[in-house]
């Protein structure tokens, strides 16, 4: 048998608005209750809740550049409260440091 046989699809988001071009992280809460599944696409920075599958903005630059943005790094600030987490988020010759609400 081989090794790839052995995952399990977890998830599928085949009918995403943006398509992902970075995805870099999960982020938690401190209970483990939700999961966030943060993405990048080339109008912006998204975050799909894993329980409902709902899709929310999390930054996009305005305007978005003509030829959209080239993100490069989503980096995870660790939690200050249980439900915010901070997020540096890198495109092109920019970085943006947002607050994201978990619910």
């Amino acid at each position: 048998q081989r090794p790839y046989q052995k995952f399990m699809l977890y998830k599928s988001f085949s009918q995403l608005q943006h398509k992902p071009c970075l995805v870099d992280l999960m982020i938690n809460d401190t209970e483990g209750r939700r999961q966030t599944l943060v993405y990048a696409s080339s109008t912006g920075f998204h975050g799909i809740d894993m329980e409902t599958g709902n899709v929310r903005l999390i930054h996009a630059p305005s305007p978005v550049p003509r030829g959209g943005i080239h993100p490069h790094a989503l980096i995870k600030i660790p939690h200050v409260t249980d439900e915010l987490c901070e997020l540096l988020l890198c495109y092109d010759n920019d970085g943006v440091y947002v607050d994201h609400q978990m619910n």
